[in-house]
């Protein structure tokens, strides 16, 4: 990867093809490479919604970051950034070195994962044994990866369920006044306790 993209951005000349090619040229070519990379065919995507979109697709993001998403992936684990450079045939022989994982089981925040059934880069059921139990996973029929951000039924298929669990997670704070004798409005001297109380 390196040899190959350099250490900066992975796709930095994005912008300048962009600017050459007539845009839905741009997209088809976009479209042909994601196909033969991730199998991904963005069915769910308008051609719209691509010519506006694929000129952001991963055109400014580190080479080191991709290599780290790469090593995620291949390892099966939320894992800090490898930086050993033996090949993975000769590490099973040396047990000194393992990169630090992160340590997600410990994550107390309400945790709600969407995810395509056509997305070709998570194994749902790998990535849930690695996170805390009170993780709710939701499953999008016939999505890709990049379709929950992207696709054209966001809108009806992803959005109700993000404000569905922010309306279920939700915790409203209670205002608490310092000092009972003032006024909260010519003060404004009161302080924030974050409760499940409805208090406004």
């Amino acid at each position: 990867m390196f040899l190959f993209f350099g250490r900066k951005s992975i796709l930095s000349s994005a912008i300048m093809w962009q600017s050459i090619l007539y845009p839905p040229i741009f997209t088809r070519l976009i479209d042909k490479s994601l196909i033969f990379l991730f199998n991904w065919h963005g069915l769910n995507i308008t051609t719209h919604q691509k010519i506006a979109a694929y000129a952001h697709l991963y055109s400014f993001a580190s080479v080191k970051s991709v290599v780290h998403w790469f090593q995620i992936m291949r390892n099966e684990a939320f894992q800090m950034y490898d930086d050993d450079v033996i090949t993975p045939v000769i590490r099973p022989l040396i047990n000194s070195y393992r990169p630090a994982r992160f340590p997600t089981r410990n994550i107390v925040t309400p945790i709600v994962l969407l995810y395509g059934d056509n997305d070709s880069l998570v194994n749902i059921d790998t990535m849930l044994t690695q996170l805390p139990g009170h993780t709710l996973a939701k499953c999008l029929h016939g999505y890709e990866h990049l379709d929950v951000l992207w696709g054209k039924e966001v809108h009806k298929d992803v959005i109700p369920h993000v404000l569905e669990s922010l309306r279920a997670y939700k915790e409203l704070p209670t205002i608490v006044p310092i000092d009972e004798g003032k006024e909260f409005a010519a003060s404004g001297d009161y302080s924030y306790t974050a409760g499940l109380d409805s208090t406004p």
